[in-house]
């Protein structure tokens, strides 16, 4: 029995070696998902050849915390993969080495069909305990099938399989999913400290250059509006200084941008209420949402305060909420509201635009990284600056042709 315990659980954390090892994620993109779905299959397939041997001649095995696992961590397309293979391979070997039924399969199937979605937003210790809560849940409804097929005398023989079977599968799966956690937080380490280095280079860069170019911009448009007000009556001159004044105002929004980007922390530190900054930020973008037929849908249940800059807090929410208007062209609707858990509140802004690709979203507050056809990328850099000072992040996922969502992840003060 150990031994094949031991290669079940080989079998069950198999998929996950082999996607960081290939270096596929299934979230960001077909060959991760190709990858997964494939790495799964096979390790449902050795399952199923090695099973565990219990007590009175009953067997059981891993399968259905692979099938939990990856389609929770892979996505929808895995896990109806995973799905279709494990029903031919109940047709295939039948009844006698598993006694699971396709209906039992394709029960629990559509219950992680509806938990996929909802599963990346949770926080590493309850993703791990909804993969126990989900793998506990499929070997009850098996051995549920079992005490309605077996014989009565065979009962006390279930009992003691399902007692063993609930501890070998939950421990497992919370094993492996703890492994999963543990892993995918190493990965987003590495990739944050390298950023940060990207980023401490180009902020001090930034810093000097900004500098020194404000100071002659300020000069020059303090003498161009002297001229101005000499010229106001004299066309075109006046036209002509108009415009060069407008562009010296635009080029110093960029300057202040930088500087922002280039010193994020908080200048004033003040106990923020998080109600207050988000109907302070919701009027000020009203007319503008208007102005694109945006309807802002402000939500908020529950209190709490954060501690930062209120100005560069607000301006971080004002960017957002500019970026998920500007991101509807043809109107729609941009959904805000606060989520306090303990210890920590989440901001969401969710707008119903065209969506960003994988790829976009990574590349979302890197260096002049921009979607619009006009833009420096600098508003998002500056927001995920300003959220990093106050000890947070912001989670993004989109969706092509569905929209984007922006959760700020602050702790509670």
């Amino acid at each position: 029995m150990l031994t094949t315990l031991l290669s079940n659980l080989l079998f069950l954390i198999f998929p996950v070696i082999g996607l960081y090892v290939l270096g596929a994620d299934p979230r960001r993109g077909k060959r991760g998902m190709v990858v997964c779905a494939l790495l799964g299959s096979v390790s449902l397939l050795l399952c199923e050849w090695f099973p565990i041997p219990l007590t009175d001649g009953f067997t059981f095995n891993l399968q259905y915390s692979i099938l939990i696992i990856v389609s929770l961590y892979g996505g929808h397309l895995v896990s109806i993969v995973l799905t279709v293979m494990m029903i031919l391979l109940h047709l295939i070997w039948g009844q006698a080495s598993d006694g699971y039924s396709w209906l039992e399969i394709l029960g629990v199937s559509a219950l992680l069909q509806y938990g996929i979605p909802h599963f990346p937003r949770l926080s590493s210790r309850s993703r791990v305990a909804v993969v126990v809560g989900f793998s506990t849940l499929s070997i009850l409804v098996s051995l549920y099938g079992y005490f309605h097929t077996a014989p009565k005398s065979a009962h006390p023989g279930l009992r003691v399989c399902l007692l063993l079977s609930l501890i070998i599968q939950g421990v497992s799966a919370g094993m492996v999913a703890a492994f999963i956690e543990a892993m995918r937080r190493q990965f987003e380490l590495r990739e944050e400290l390298a950023q940060l280095e990207k980023l401490r280079v180009i902020s001090d860069l930034a810093a000097s250059v900004s500098h020194e170019v404000r100071n002659p911009l300020t000069v020059s448009r303090g003498f161009m509006q002297l001229l101005l007000e000499q010229r106001a009556d004299q066309e075109p001159d006046s036209r002509y200084l108009r415009l060069a004044l407008e562009e010296m105002a635009r080029a110093e929004h960029i300057i202040n941008d930088f500087l922002a980007y280039a010193k994020p922390e908080a200048e004033r530190i003040t106990r923020l209420r998080i109600a207050d900054e988000l109907g302070y930020a919701a009027g000020v973008m009203e007319s503008y949402a208007l102005l694109g037929k945006v309807e802002i849908r402000l939500q908020h249940e529950g209190d709490g305060e954060v501690l930062g800059d209120r100005q560069k807090f607000r301006q971080c929410l004002i960017n957002l909420l500019k970026n998920g208007i500007e991101a509807m062209p043809g109107g729609g609707s941009l959904e805000i509201r606060a989520v306090y858990e303990p210890g920590r509140v989440s901001v969401i802004i969710q707008d119903s635009g065209s969506g960003m690709s994988p790829e976009e979203v990574r590349n979302l507050g890197t260096p002049y990284y921009t979607t619009k056809t006009k833009g420096t990328g600098l508003g998002t850099m500056v927001a995920f600056s300003i959220v990093r000072a106050m000890k947070g992040r912001i989670d993004v996922t989109s969706t092509k042709g569905v929209g984007t969502r922006f959760e700020l992840r602050l702790p509670l003060c």
